[in-house]
Formats: structure tokens, sequence, C-alpha cells
């Protein structure tokens, strides 16, 4: 299961380079090619514990390849099939949300 994830920006019509090079990079899990703000999403069985987290680690590599414009990483902070993950933003979730109906709430 991936507990990060990078997303790169590439040059028009690098993704599919850029997707098969970072593959063969250690921790990626798998790189797909995606259409929106990014173009190739990888993602990584990070460890937060290591100096070097795998995440960051694929982002630097992946930034060292001519065709990557950015490189943003997202590291989960729980996620829902695993229960043993970090639950500390439960509380800020409660905040967003109105306690009758559970429903969110938005400000003007």
């Amino acid at each position: 299961m991936a507990s990060a994830w990078v997303l790169l920006q590439t040059d028009d019509g690098r993704a599919d380079e850029v997707s098969t090079s970072v593959r063969q990079v250690a921790d990626v899990i798998y790189a797909a090619v995606v259409q929106g703000a990014y173009d190739v999403v990888v993602a990584v069985a990070d460890d937060p514990e290591r100096y070097d987290g795998g995440a960051r680690r694929v982002a630097t590599l992946a930034q060292r390849l001519a065709p990557v414009r950015r490189a943003v990483v997202c590291q989960a902070v729980r996620h829902p099939m695993d229960h043993s993950m970090d639950h500390s933003m439960d509380h800020s979730m409660d905040h967003s949300m109105d306690a009758a109906d559970r429903q969110p709430v938005f400000a003007p």
C-alpha cells in the first residue's frame, strides 16, 4: 500500500518517458500518466522514519530528469483502510463539520 505520492509536472509530451524512468526507482509501487495539473502520479512505499524517506528521494531523483519541471511530495497521515496510521487529523475534521448532522460547514 502506498503511504506517499509524488506528483510530477513534465515538459509537454514527456510524461510517458518520465513514468517509465521513475518506475525503476526503489520504493516506487507504480507510476501513472494522468490528466490534470500534474502529468505523472507516483505511488511510493514511504518510511517516514528514514532520513531519506522514499518519497523525498523519489522526488529528488525525478527532478534530475530533464523533462521534469516540478515534483510535489504528498505523504499520507492516515489511510481509510489502515487504522494504525496517525489519526492526528481527526480533530481538525470535527472542526469542519456541523456536529448536529455531520454536514460540512462552509464559511461565507
